[in-house]
């Protein structure tokens, strides 16, 4: 990290912790320097920040602090970094935070739903479209209400599912801060049977899926231990085509393997994860 002669220089045996002196055990995804040599970094939950004149040379130690739900975002340097970011910091003014971000697809449609909360703090948002998962141009702009709280949109994309299509919502603050959603993955339909495809691994908050079904359908979502002790189960409506689902994980669920298994009537497929 570049500094002036007066301040310590961060290197990768500091230890980094939040304000509470707790270790940060994240996987960091990106990085990339302001033009006063402050630190930013992504994490899959979102944007980290180390001020580069704060850091504790007696204890070897930097402290991060959480600037920003951006998820998905997996280099800084190459993809939207806010350069209108300026320290200190309002957290008010920062966009809102993304709850789920899902959908279903159909042959000719693609239903997309999505929910957050702090939606005052919101502006619009602008749902992108990509058919390579990596190059995105905005295909609908859905303001924000003016609900406090919590708040669930939703928009219909009328597409034909010829082909892979891909979405992400461009989130943007009353200020034009802006975080950006996961990505959720669409196939053609058309040709495909019940099939499971686990979208991360490893997962952190969510584990995040797409479900295919061949028709209107419901499931069971079950969560095991390597052990074979159940520790989550939920039942899950499925529509015809490729079905998006993000289910939340408890905090308090420790690190390790597990395996997560969806039934639909006599179909069971489980797949293995490895929660961080």
């Amino acid at each position: 990290m570049p500094t002036n002669t007066t301040t310590p220089v961060l290197s990768k045996k500091w230890k980094v912790t939040n304000a509470a002196g707790q270790n940060f055990g994240l996987a960091v995804t990106g990085t990339v320097f302001d033009a006063a040599g402050n630190m930013f970094f992504s994490a899959l939950d979102g944007i980290y920040y180390i001020n580069h004149s704060a850091v504790n040379p007696a204890t070897g130690t930097a402290v991060v602090q959480k600037v920003s739900e951006n998820f998905g975002l997996m280099d800084l340097a190459t993809s939207q970094f806010p350069a209108a970011w300026v320290p200190p910091f309002d957290p008010i003014a920062l966009p809102v935070k993304l709850l789920r971000f899902n959908g279903v697809a159909g042959t000719d449609k693609v239903n997309l739903n999505w929910s957050v909360s702090s939606n005052e703090n919101g502006n619009r948002f602008e749902l992108e479209k990509s058919d390579n998962g990596a190059s995105f141009k905005t295909q609908a702009l859905v303001f924000n209400t003016d609900k406090q709280g919590v708040e669930a949109y939703n928009f219909t994309d009328a597409t034909m599912l010829s082909a892979k299509v891909y979405y992400r919502l461009k989130m943007v603050g009353k200020n034009e801060s802006v975080a950006y959603s996961n990505v959720v993955f669409f196939g053609d339909v058309s040709k495909q049977s019940s099939s499971l495809t686990l979208l991360q691994n490893p997962v952190y908050n969510a584990v995040n899926l797409n479900y295919t079904v061949a028709g209107n359908t419901a499931a069971d979502i079950t969560i095991y231990t390597a052990a074979g002790v159940k520790v989550l189960s939920q039942k899950q409506s499925l529509q015809r085509g490729i079905n998006s689902i993000s289910i939340p994980l408890n905090s308090m669920l420790m690190k390790g393997i597990y395996l997560l298994e969806v039934r639909e009537g006599a179909n069971s497929q489980t797949v293995k994860f490895v929660k961080q």
